[in-house]
């Protein structure tokens, strides 16, 4: 039962989202053979002023 969490700036429209997600279920069926039905993928936008503290420290 495979879990995505995509961390990502603000922006993205819901096809942009719908593309990604679709990539992602097809990229994780066939590397880990999961049926989609117990693939999740949950998107989390953090805002820029956030980024760094909450996602990625550059120091």
């Amino acid at each position: 039962m495979p879990h995505i969490i995509v961390k990502l700036l603000p922006g993205r429209t819901e096809e942009q989202r719908k593309n990604l997600l679709i990539s992602f279920l097809e990229a994780v069926k066939d590397t880990v053979n999961a049926g989609e039905s117990s693939i999740s993928v949950s998107f989390e936008e953090i805002p820029n002023e956030k980024w760094e503290n909450q996602v990625y420290k550059t120091k």
